[in-house]
C-alpha cells in the first residue's frame, strides 16, 4: 500500500487516491484518468468580468472616480483584487477536489511550461482562457497546443508581444517559444530566433485569442532553420517541429516533473 501512497502523490496532490490505484492497479487507474473528459467551463465570477485591457482599464477608472474618499478608494483596490483571488482560488479547488487529479497535474505541469503569471497579464479572463486551452489540449498533439499557446492574449501580453512591430523587434515571445517551450537552449541560433520574432511582429491582441494586424506585417523574407519565406508564426512552428530535439526536449521535462 505504501507504494500506492506515493503514486498518488506522483499523479496528484494527495494520497485521496491510494486506494483506488490498490484496487484498480496502475496500469488501469492511468488509462481511466487520461481517457474520462475533463470539461471547464467559465466560472460565474467571471462572466461580467472585463474581457480585455481596454475594459481593464475602464472599470479601474471607473472605480476611482466613484471613490470620492480614502476609505472608497481601499474599497475600489480590494474590488479590483477579489476576481483575481477567486481565479486562483478556482484553479486551486480544481487540484484539489477533481476526480481526475492525474489530468489535472498535467494541466499544472503544462502551466510551468508555458509560464504566464496573472500579475504580469493583468486580465484574469484571458488567464482563465490560457488555463482553458491547456486543459482542452494537453493531451493532444503538442504541435497544436503551441500554436494555440502562442496565439493567446495571455502569452502575448507575458512575453511582450505587442510591441513586437517591424523595425522595433521584441525577441520576447520567440525566445521562449524556442528556448523553453520546444527546442531547449543551445539547439538554435540568434538568427533564428531574430527571424522568428520578425515572423511574430504584430500579433496582437484579439477577442478571444491573438490575431495579426496587416498594416504593420513584416513582409521581409527570413529564414528559420535555414528555410526562408515570408513566414508567419504557423510555418515556423511548422518548422520547428521537424527539428530532431522536440520530443527528447518535452520527454526530458515531463520524466523529470513525474
Amino acid at each position: 500500500m505504501e507504494i500506492n501512497y506515493l503514486n498518488a502523490l506522483r499523479l496528484g496532490f494527495s494520497t485521496q487516491h491510494a486506494q483506488k490505484i490498490q484496487t484498480m492497479g496502475l496500469p488501469k487507474y492511468i488509462t481511466e484518468q487520461l481517457n474520462t473528459e475533463n470539461p471547464i467551463f467559465l466560472p460565474d465570477f467571471l462572466k461580467n468580468s472585463p474581457k480585455n485591457l481596454k475594459e481593464l482599464q475602464a472599470e479601474r477608472k471607473k472605480l476611482k472616480e466613484n471613490a470620492v474618499n480614502t476609505e472608497n478608494k481601499e474599497k475600489a483596490a480590494k474590488e479590483l483584487l477579489k476576481i483575481r483571488i477567486q481565479l486562483k482560488t478556482f484553479i486551486l479547488k480544481r487540484c484539489y477536489e477533481t476526480p481526475l487529479p492525474l489530468r489535472e497535474k498535467i494541466n499544472l505541469f503544462f502551466q510551468n511550461h508555458f509560464v504566464a503569471t496573472l500579475q504580469s497579464v493583468k486580465v484574469p479572463y484571458w488567464i482563465f482562457s490560457y488555463y482553458k486551452t491547456i486543459n482542452d489540449c494537453s493531451l493532444g498533439n503538442y504541435k497544436t497546443l503551441v500554436k494555440e499557446i502562442i496565439y493567446s492574449n495571455a502569452m502575448i501580453k507575458y512575453l511582450d508581444n505587442q510591441q513586437n512591430r517591424r523595425g522595433k523587434v521584441n525577441e520576447n515571445l520567440a525566445r521562449g517559444l524556442l528556448e523553453l517551450f520546444t527546442l531547449g537552449e543551445g539547439n538554435y541560433s540568434e538568427q533564428d530566433i531574430k527571424n522568428t520574432a520578425l515572423a511574430l511582429a504584430v500579433l496582437f491582441f484579439g477577442e478571444e485569442k491573438g490575431q495579426y494586424k496587416p498594416i504593420s506585417k513584416d513582409n521581409s523574407i527570413k529564414t528559420v532553420f535555414g528555410k526562408s519565406g515570408n513566414f508567419i508564426i504557423d510555418d515556423v512552428i511548422e518548422i520547428i517541429f521537424e527539428q530532431k530535439n522536440v520530443p527528447y526536449f518535452l520527454a526530458e521535462k515531463v520524466l523529470k516533473w513525474l
